[in-house]
């Protein structure tokens, strides 16, 4: 009764959020009550699970082994911690080499799910290989252990590696097209070269393991469900630990060699806990398998079973893409949010694999599959019902007499994650120890570990399969919305075709229907929950962007939209005066506005053309609404190059903007690649009189990699002695040290750095050269014309410096005399992990340019009037 009183609290929370929020805001006893009663039951559900005794056995249609109805055998809770350990480690290895990876290869997705296929592909092949060993080797903990020490030594020498592996990199693809297709495939040989060792020897693990703890008794189903929900737990909480702890303390190598460190001692442990065992090694290693943990599984079962490893792998990495990209829109896309995205579907598993090892004591093993599977289904209806109301729920919090800090901002993103993620990985993570233990007990009838491999290596295989298939065909083809309902209806078909080999035929499941119509109830209730899948998501809601600063935003409704990995969703919205604003995960990209945010995507442009005369060659990243091209276009630049990562942001600016960027991308001289522009100068050796950067969100994950020391290294070396470099900087919602740290990571690799403030956003400017000092472009920006009228005249320009040379050495020696500690690198990853925690505060706008004005020495308009052929008072 308790379970099915959950499922009615469940849903009946999804339909009061659905369709009488208002009233819940108004009725905040009925709230509490409700809540307090979910707390309740929930707690009856998991309480009855964990003492729910293996005796008590229904669904079965035969008798099980003796030594089962005795109580099987669990695995000794060491080995369970053993593998939370391993699980931790190994997520914090993928999160650093990928960010590792990601500064060479690129930050695009499909830079990011090469290196995801890669990892995964090394996974499939160390289980398959894992499993080969295991069932050949005589003492697979042993093996495991060597492997767990391997893993270890490894990665303490990939900080090293991956610096080789760049060099590797650049010097194959030099003066390539950045957006080649044949980049893909060296991506993935590189990709293999540096982590198929590691990735091998990580999923030859779970086999090994699995082999001793048969050896010692344990059945399939006992094993592998809690090994399973062992290592995703300890990848959960490495998700949060990695994100929110170790990274920001330590960088990205100190947590690549902490990793290492528990892998030895991982290693070390188990060698130990073999030496103190009470039982000769060779006894405990080499025991044979009891026979009565051995069920037979039919051929129409296995091959069920490994049907729904593949499909189901397919769906769960299928989900996950699609899921996180939803929540990138709704419930943020910083590093901490990606965080808690990947931390609670982690979580959904590890409980899921929980419950799952739980029913299997009590209902047989390819029911519980099917009616897993529907609950997928189930799940993603139910929660397709929720998403528009995302946006909603966070703006509500803006009416709040109280503001939230970070750690409350991100508690209550927590529970939203939680909301949209744990429910379906809960069911996800109740069929796959149940699918891979009648799989594994079909091809290894003898209890063997081969069967395991082979099937979680398919298992795997399906998983690169749905990142691919959802990420590069469904998403940007069908949209997140159909892409949820396909994804629903696959899972319910398998859940259906369990369902129908488990009673051995068409003739007789219906026969079974209609005998135990319980048991396909949940068919009946996936069914019907589909029946109700909305036909869009309300994108007007979706696009609000409330996620960032807990307050609605406002942009008007939604025209036109366009979703992919790539860009997230970016979506046009028109405001009731007219005004075009262009977003990404609504998140301000640019508009039309003539006088408001215009000012600043024209500043951009003119900014850095006081300080440079060559008008040559010119690198543009970051597209946006495309005004920043124009105008250099019409400051007779030659040639322009144009990095984007997003084809939606073009297609959009070019079809709605093209009022202020005049169709630039179709123009002779500009040139348009879709990467993104780190790895663009990386692998272009041509030089440029001026790079401009127009990234407009530097807290989105993975953008700071444009603001570090290391891109400003690379930035210099492809320019001209005379270019110059522009940036845009937020002034908003930015403490004073996060501006140092900028300003200061700007100022380790050139001499002299200008900060402009104009239409509230501020742009800096910097060179090596000196002759930057005396505005050699003020003659060339004149004849162009564009500094002609109003205040785009030249003194006018001028007026909105803010610091010079010499105010931006006073304010980072204020805080560092040596100015070489206030630096963001990609190592130690600052800018990454503290520009997010800005977002919380108010306006500061104004404060940040007093605070920065103070460190100016003198008027600024003695910088108009030093006459050519000599530096300015106090030029550095």
């Amino acid at each position: 009764m308790p379970i099915y009183l959950s499922g009615a609290t469940f849903l009946a929370w999804t339909v009061l959020l659905r369709v009488a929020p208002e009233w819940l805001s108004l009725n905040f006893g009925f709230v509490r009550a409700l809540s307090a009663w979910s707390v309740l039951i929930a707690g009856t559900v998991f309480w009855g699970l964990i003492r729910m005794p293996a005796t008590q056995l229904r669904g079965f249609d035969g008798q099980l082994p003796h030594s089962e109805l005795a109580g099987p055998v669990r695995a000794p809770f060491w080995i369970i911690g053993v593998f939370v350990m391993s699980g931790l480690a190994g997520l914090i290895y993928e999160v650093v080499y990928a960010k590792a990876l990601a500064v060479t290869f690129g930050s695009t997705a499909l830079a990011s799910y090469t290196v995801l296929a890669t990892y995964m592909g090394g996974m499939a092949l160390g289980a398959w290989i894992g499993g080969h060993l295991a069932d050949r080797s005589r003492h697979p903990l042993k093996v495991y252990a060597n492997c767990e020490a391997l893993i270890g030594l490894y990665a303490a020498i990939t900080p090293q590696l991956f610096v080789l592996i760049q060099w590797i990199y650049v010097e194959l693809t030099l003066d390539t097209a950045p957006d080649a297709a044949w980049l893909s495939a060296l991506r993935v040989g590189l990709g293999v070269i540096c982590l198929g060792i590691p990735t091998t020897l990580m999923g030859a693990t779970m086999p090994l393991m699995f082999k001793h703890l048969r050896s010692l008794g344990v059945s399939s189903r006992s094993a592998i469900a809690p090994l399973y929900g062992a290592n995703v737990a300890g990848a959960a909480a490495g998700s949060i630990i990695a994100g929110y702890w170790l990274l920001p303390a330590v960088g990205r190598n100190g947590g690549t060699y902490i990793a290492a460190v528990m892998s030895l001692m991982i290693a070390l442990y188990v060698i130990d806990r073999m030496k103190r065992s009470n039982l000769p090694e060779s006894q405990v290693e080499q025991s044979t398998i009891d026979p009565g943990s051995v069920v037979p599984v039919g051929r129409r079962v296995g091959m069920t079973a490994l049907c729904v490893l593949l499909v189901g792998g397919a769906i769960t990495l299928g989900l996950e893409v699609n899921s996180m990209h939803l929540l990138a829109v709704v419930a943020g896309n910083s590093v901490y949010a990606f965080a808690l995205m990947l931390a609670m579907f982690l979580a959904g598993l590890g409980l899921g694999s929980y419950c799952g090892e739980r029913l299997m004591d009590r209902f047989e093993r390819l029911d519980l599959v099917a009616w897993s599977q529907c609950g997928i289904a189930l799940t993603i209806a139910a929660t397709a019902q929720i998403w528009d109301d995302i946006p909603s729920y966070f703006a509500s919090f803006s009416i709040y007499p109280v503001q939230f800090d970070f750690a409350a901002r991100e508690t209550i993103r927590a529970m939203v994650c939680a909301t949209a993620m744990l429910p379906v990985a809960l069911f996800i993570g109740m069929s796959y120890p149940a699918a891979m233990s009648l799989a594994s007990d079909w091809l290894s009838p003898k209890g063997g570990a081969r069967g395991l491999g082979v099937a979680s290596g398919l298992n795997t295989l399906g998983n690169i399969g749905g990142v691919l298939l959802v990420g590069f065909w469904l998403l940007p083809t069908f949209g997140s919305n159909n892409s949820s309902l396909i994804l629903a209806l696959v899972a319910l078909v398998l859940g259906a075709l369990a369902l129908t080999v488990r009673n051995e035929g068409s003739w007789r499941s219906f026969r079974s229907m209609r005998a135990a119509p319980w048991r396909w109830s949940p068919v009946v209730l996936a069914v019907v929950a589909l029946l109700f899948f909305p036909k869009q998501w309300n994108y007007d809601d979706l696009s609000t962007g409330s996620n960032v600063y807990f307050a609605p935003q406002g942009w008007g409704k939604v025209i036109d939209h366009a979703e992919s990995v790539e860009g997230g969703m970016t979506s046009v919205t028109q405001a009731p005066n007219g005004i075009l604003t262009l977003l990404t995960n609504g998140k301000f990209q640019g508009n039309n506005a003539t006088g408001g945010e215009m000012v600043a995507q024209e500043s951009f442009a003119l900014f850095p053309l006081l300080h440079t005369a060559r008008r040559d060659t010119a690198l543009v990243i970051g597209y946006g609404t495309g005004m920043t091209t124009r105008v250099l276009h019409e400051a007779n630049f030659a040639l322009i190059d144009v990095a984007e990562t997003s084809k939606d942001i073009v297609s959009l600016a070019d079809r709605y903007f093209e009022n202020i960027n005049h169709h630039v991308t179709k123009r002779d001289g500009v040139s348009l690649y879709n990467t993104d522009g780190r790895n663009f100068l990386l692998t272009q050796s041509r030089r440029f009189d001026l790079i401009s950067i127009e990234i407009t969100s530097i807290w989105f994950a993975g953008a700071a990699n444009l603001y570090n020391k290391d891109f400003y290294a690379l930035a210099k070396t492809r320019l001209n002695p005379a270019g110059v470099l522009q940036q845009w900087v937020q002034l908003h919602h930015m403490t004073p040290i996060d501006l140092t740290y900028v300003l200061g990571s700007v100022r380790s690799e050139f001499k002299y750095v200008w900060l402009y403030v104009r239409g509230g956003q501020g742009i800096i400017v910097a060179s090596n050269d000196p002759e930057s000092m005396l505005w050699p472009g003020e003659k060339p920006l004149a004849d162009s014309k564009l500094g002609a009228n109003g205040d785009r005249k030249l003194h006018e320009l001028k007026s909105h410096l803010v610091l010079s040379p010499v105010g931006v050495d006073n304010l980072i020696s204020s805080f560092d005399p040596s100015m070489q500690l206030l630096v963001s690198t990609d190592r130690n990853l600052y800018l990454e992990h503290s520009t997010p925690k800005g977002n919380v505060l108010r306006d500061v706008v104004q404060s940040n340019i007093q605070l920065l004005g103070s460190f100016e020495p003198k008027p600024l308009q003695l910088l108009d009037s030093k006459p050519r052929g000599s530096l300015p008072v106090g030029a550095p």
